[in-house]
């Protein structure tokens, strides 16, 4: 009997040791919160999978995302230093001169007309080798960020990873891959990589949040920018009113009216002045003229340069800042 219960005991501590091995460390589920939150990333615990494998599957796809922003700007570097489709690739291997391989079909023994940066170029069989080892690093990347998305966190309807950026990365990866293909086959003189390369780097998570909080800004930028727009509007109209008739010259010899002659010219005029320093010189021939004009300029700049301008900077900075 002892032997049994000793043999049944050991039975039931085996089968709780591997229930815990099948949950996540609770150290482990909190430094995950902990680094979300560092990253900007605000999410309900609830919503945090248990299973270990969750977890690894989170560190490769962090792992990824640090050679995904260095692949990037590499394969920005590159356009710097490739051969530009619209030159001569038939030599795949050779090193030559940019003035030998890009030539200008108007005047081609004349190369001092092809005006290029002066860097050297990598033949293209070395480049396009290179970009296709790029694509394959970033397509695990994102290929890692849906398996993420996919298996642990669509089921509770939480957009953890963006899948709009996600897609867009895959098609412009894909694109990316068949464009190399096809350079490679037939060697056209138009590329669709290059595009897409900016699509990548758009992508990426830090330019990803930034995208992400400029979305969230328009709706409340709009709505203070608004009351700046009716003003640059309303002052328009109140000014071409008053100066249009007005033809003379003021003391320094300039014409009164000097940008104010129609609605479209005042509406141009009165945007420069609210938005930038200039409104010195374009207030400057109706102050001359009389004195009293400056006190529809003073109310005009008050209300567009000091109140609203103000206003809309304040509210980018507070909705960056959230």
């Amino acid at each position: 009997m002892g032997k049994k219960s000793s043999q049944g005991s050991s039975r039931k501590g085996g089968a709780g040791e591997s229930l815990l091995q099948k949950q996540l460390n609770p150290a482990e589920r909190a430094a995950w919160i902990l680094e979300d939150a560092v990253q900007g990333r605000y999410f309900d615990e609830k919503y945090y999978p248990t299973d270990p494998v969750a977890r690894k599957d989170y560190l490769a796809s962090r792992q990824l995302e640090r050679i995904y922003d260095r692949a990037v700007i590499f394969l920005f570097c590159l356009a710097f230093f490739e051969v530009p489709s619209w030159c001569d690739t038939t030599d795949s291997f050779a090193f030559l001169h940019p003035g030998a391989r890009c030539r200008v079909d108007a005047d081609p023994g004349n190369d001092a007309l092809v005006y290029m940066a002066g860097l050297p170029h990598i033949p293209p069989g070395f480049s396009l080798t290179m970009e296709l080892c790029v694509c394959l690093v970033l397509y695990a990347k994102v290929s890692a960020d849906k398996k993420l998305q996919t298996n642990w966190f669509s089921q509770y309807d939480v957009n953890y990873i963006n899948r709009y950026f996600n897609l867009a990365g895959t098609a412009a990866l894909w694109v990316i891959l068949f464009d190399v293909v096809f350079f490679a086959v037939d060697r056209h003189h138009w590329r669709l990589s290059p595009f897409m390369r900016v699509v990548l780097m758009l992508c990426m998570p830090k330019l990803n949040q930034l995208l992400c909080a400029l979305v969230n800004m328009v709706g409340e930028w709009l709505s203070v920018a608004s009351f700046w727009i009716g003003t640059v509007v309303f002052f328009a109209w109140i000014s071409v009113t008053v100066f249009e008739d007005v033809h003379t010259k003021n003391a320094e010899g300039e014409r009164v009216n000097a940008g104010f002659t129609s609605f479209g010219e005042a509406l141009y005029t009165m945007f420069v002045a609210s938005s930038t320093d200039d409104f010195v010189d374009k207030f400057d021939p109706t102050f001359t003229a009389n004195r009293g004009y400056g006190l529809l300029w003073l109310v005009c700049l008050f209300l567009s340069n000091f109140l609203f301008l103000n206003l809309i900077l304040a509210m980018v900075f507070e909705t960056y800042s959230k």
